[in-house]
């Protein structure tokens, strides 16, 4: 499985990238909101684990744009604060 780690901080982003690699999961990352709709929209991801708040488009409005968009699939996501 593919996960999208989003986090404007590069710190907990790589923290949260190294313990789900650790554990076999194969992970892409983006720095904020607008980018990780952008690998939503590709169809790479699934699972997305992002922060709440943010630049440019923050955890909910990064949601609320994943369940306005036509996906193929259902894409799962988990907000951290």
């Amino acid at each position: 499985m593919r996960i999208l780690v989003v986090d404007d901080d590069e710190i907990s982003r790589d923290l949260i990238e190294h313990a789900l690699q650790k554990a076999g999961y194969e992970v892409e990352t983006a720095a904020d909101g607008l980018a990780a709709l952008e690998i939503v929209r590709s169809g790479r991801c699934r699972l997305v684990i992002s922060d709440w708040s943010m630049p440019h488009l923050n955890g909910i409005d990064l949601c609320r744009a994943v369940r306005a968009d036509v996906c193929e699939g259902y894409v799962y996501l988990i907000l951290l604060t």
